[in-house]
């Protein structure tokens, strides 16, 4: 058997963090007007709100300098509350009085950047909340509060790019135990080591510390009690100390694992990380201080498209032969950043056929004339044909739009067309009936955040398409269609702030040779590069990857 077998390791399991303090009661809202269905006006379209009806508020791009109203604690059956949309509209604290939304199941403060003060310990009294995201919200100050640990059914906890929050993450979110995506990715200000207790969030399938700069201290061993993790990255999180734990070797679904430019851990690769057979990218670029061999129990890792020990200078430089006959690899460089992968055979050239080649089919008789396709504009009411019209725009005199015409695919010399300004407004799903655009050469859906479902596979027969942008389409989901890969004429390719799409990037995207020679960006980091492509920037006066410059945004 060329691969020696993969050693068990024992494991200390977690001790439960302490119970959470119960939050101080809410001072008390002011007395409700007469009348036994209370109202008010939202503060930014000035819609009526109603405590006995109102279940679901969002706050979008009408609001100015608006301020959270703290009457919203009235409405004790809203179940969603999405500040989002706002942006950096919104101005002020986080009320207080939002712990007495006893039904709320959903609560959103992403990108609303311009919010200041702290997290309320009364958000702790949301015992229903199963999403509470606070992404981009970089003007929130102070420490994470443990009354969190209070919120068990809370399933997506979400604090990337919260760059104001500081101290260290408290113990007691070891109690969320159904939890699935805990994102702390550019919170670079997040001090202190990570807690053992997240040993015990069984049902944890992301854990993302991207960037997050001011963790340190030891990778805990009992994150490898995460059996049901499917994405663990440490890439970029530079002041993580110590060896790699052995016990990563037990958590059997993970299919990402990525310790680039972690440059603070030492020791060897653990040989464990060969049990990992659901493995589908696993990297060490520029993990500096790793020493020893490149373990060949990762011969294993049949599911592995992606393997890189690009500039791990202290590991031996070659592969093992076990690792370079893997089927499904695609891309695998040693410490010289050379891709060693061994290419499958060619298959044999096919037998002359005995048979004589077949007649030419005869010619087909003339077609019916060309049938023109005509639409209004939905917002301005413009005549749209499909022979002459080759650019279409959406932009904010669009208030009733809520989804995508599919009659769009009839407009076959389109060479242009743009979503971004309507973006707030769009709802549903992408039509299927625009891979018919085949004139196209411009499509953007940036910032369409409210588009949901997956993208069409159909996009894939757009082959005049240079542009294509998804970026902060938060909604879709799935994963990126492998047929993106026939686009060989894209020069801009974006999925920066698509998170909730799955998979990872298809290697057929790699053969996109048009693309400017950039470094791609992903959510929780980055597979290895192509090795035709430059490098990043070392310069550390850079620390913003949105300011760097690169064409496939992901």
């Amino acid at each position: 058997n060329p691969h020696p077998p993969v050693p068990a390791v024992p494991l200390q399991p977690p001790s439960p963090p302490p119970p959470s303090p119960s939050p101080n009661p809410s001072p008390p809202l002011p007395p409700k007007p007469l009348g036994y269905n209370y109202r008010f006006q939202h503060p930014c379209t000035n819609a009526y709100l109603s405590a006995s009806f109102t279940t679901l508020v969002n706050f979008d791009s009408s609001c100015v300098a608006a301020t959270i109203p703290t009457e919203m604690g009235y409405l004790t059956r809203l179940e969603t509350l999405d500040f989002g949309g706002a942006a950096s509209g919104l101005v002020g604290n986080i009320p207080s009085d939002l712990g007495r939304l006893s039904a709320l199941t959903e609560l959103s403060f992403n990108r609303a950047s311009r919010l200041m003060g702290s997290i309320p310990t009364e958000l702790g009294k949301l015992t229903m909340l199963s999403s509470l995201w606070f992404s981009l919200a970089s003007g929130l100050t102070g420490s994470l509060p443990t009354e969190i640990g209070q919120l068990t059914e809370l399933v997506s906890l979400l604090l990337s790019r919260a760059t104001g929050l500081t101290d260290s993450v408290p113990s007691e979110l070891g109690l969320l135990t159904n939890l699935q995506r805990l994102d702390f990715a550019f919170a670079s200000n997040i001090r202190g080591s990570v807690p053992s207790e997240l040993g015990l969030l069984a049902a944890l399938t992301l854990l993302n510390f991207y960037r997050a700069s001011g963790f340190s201290g030891s990778i805990p061993t009992q994150l490898g009690y995460l059996t049901s993790l499917k994405s663990l990255s440490f890439e970029k999180a530079s002041r993580f100390s110590g060896s790699i734990p052995s016990e990563l070797g037990r958590l059997n679904s993970l299919s990402v694992l990525h310790f680039d430019s972690a440059a603070g851990l030492t020791g060897t690769i653990p040989s464990e990380l060969g049990a990992l057979t659901k493995l589908t990218s696993l990297t060490f670029r520029l993990a500096t201080r790793l020493r020893g061999r490149i373990p060949s129990e990762l011969g294993h890792l049949t599911s592995l498209t992606t393997l890189s020990f690009e500039d791990a200078n202290g590991l031996d430089g070659e592969l093992p032969i076990q690792i370079m006959q893997l089927a499904a690899l695609t891309y695998c460089t040693n410490v010289q950043g050379v891709n060693q992968c061994v290419p499958p055979p060619p298959p044999p050239p096919l037998p002359p056929s005995p048979c004589p080649p077949p007649n030419p089919p005869p010619l087909l008789p003339p077609g019916p004339p060309t049938v023109i396709y005509t639409l209004r504009h939905p917002c301005t009411g413009a005549m749209l044909s499909s022979v002459s019209t080759t650019s279409v725009g959406f932009d904010w005199l669009c208030p009733f739009m809520t989804t995508i015409p599919t009659e769009l695919g009839t407009l076959t010399a389109l060479t242009s067309l743009s979503l971004w300004g309507s973006s707030n407004l769009l709802k549903g799903s992408i039509p299927t009936e625009l891979g018919n655009l085949t004139s196209l050469q411009w499509m953007n859906f940036a910032r369409a955040s409210g588009l949901n479902g997956s993208i069409p596979t159909e996009l894939g027969r757009l082959t005049a398409l240079t542009h294509l942008d998804f970026g902060d389409t938060i909604g879709l989901t799935g994963s990126i269609p492998t047929e993106l890969g026939y686009l060989t004429a894209l020069t801009w390719l974006n999925f920066v702030g698509s998170d909730d799409l799955s998979g990872g990037i298809p290697p057929e995207l790699y053969n996109l040779h048009a693309l400017q020679p950039s470094p791609p960006l992903f959510p929780i980091g980055p597979p290895p590069y192509p090795p035709d492509w430059t490098q990043p920037s070392s310069d550390p006066s850079n620390q913003n990857p949105l300011n760097e410059s690169f064409e496939l945004h992901v």
